[in-house]
């Protein structure tokens, strides 16, 4: 017999001007959880970026495989406003230049800036303008826990031979470099190096805008499903090819961020998912 359940509304507050709208909530009978479908959450703030409950930010829900579930779906918080913050426009200051015309269809291209996120801690894949005090001495990369999304995570994710494919669907399974347009550096993988806290590989912001090599090369890789063309929150890897390594993140604390590095480690530790501004 089925279980009726009482009608569910969220509200959602817009931080651009405060205005509160009540979408419906829907219950899933299989797993007994309530949630709200996130196309309803863009129905209605067409330019959101996340959602937060105070300072935290809202995941999507996920299967038993850190997987999302589709349709997108957040979870229900009874008697809770969530904050809608929405896409900035981003001004880039690449010297590459950015594809934009993404028009909603979900690929990531060349030319694209993407932030990639840990799949496992939720952290964002950043820089600063530190060096490492041992090793390489080159810019730091790590996981990144501030609750504000800053331009040092954003990365611009440029071919093979830089800006030659501008614009085109990226294949899983090719070689692309990615480039930080706040400190204008290459993310590399220095093979000879260890990071500071654990025995992977060091990982770093090295070269300028005309200075990469080997070190700066990497294979994005779909974890699961048959995609051919890497989209948006689809979980990949991304696999370094000097040095037989993928770039991970074991959650060690790297001051109040987390070490990345790399490794030869499976599992969810290497997962990642990017997503567009």
């Amino acid at each position: 017999m089925k279980t009726e359940h009482s009608q569910l509304f969220q509200q959602f507050r817009s931080t651009v001007d405060g205005k509160i709208t009540t979408i419906e909530a829907q219950h899933d009978d299989a797993t007994g959880t309530d949630f709200v479908l996130w196309q309803h959450v863009q129905r209605s703030f067409p330019n959101v970026r996340i959602v937060r409950d105070g300072n935290t930010d809202i995941q999507f829900m996920m299967d038993s495989k850190f997987e999302d579930l589709t349709p997108l779906r957040i979870e229900y918080y009874p008697g809770v406003v969530l904050d809608v913050v929405m896409k900035e426009v981003y001004s880039s200051t690449s010297p590459f230049p950015v594809y934009t015309s993404h028009d909603g269809d979900g690929y990531i291209r060349y030319g694209s800036m993407v932030l990639l996120q840990h799949s496992r801690s939720g952290s964002y894949l950043s820089t600063s303008s530190s060096h490492y005090q041992m090793g390489s001495g080159q810019r730091v990369v790590f996981c990144s826990q501030a609750v504000e999304r800053g331009q040092e995570e954003w990365w611009q994710v440029l071919g093979h031979d830089r800006d030659g494919e501008h614009g085109r669907k990226i294949p899983y399974g090719s070689r692309i470099r990615l480039f930080n347009v706040v400190h204008r550096h290459w993310l590399c993988c220095n093979s000879q190096n260890n990071s500071p806290s654990s025995c992977l590989k060091e990982v770093s912001g090295s070269g300028g805008q005309d200075s990469s090599d080997s070190r700066a090369e990497w294979t994005v890789k779909l974890v699961s499903g048959a995609a051919s063309y890497w989209q948006v929150r689809s979980i990949v890897s991304i696999y370094h090819e000097n040095s037989a390594n993928y770039i991970c993140s074991y959650e060690t604390r790297f001051g109040k961020d987390i070490e990345v590095g790399c490794g030869s480690g499976t599992g969810e530790y290497i997962r990642w998912k990017a997503y567009l501004d």
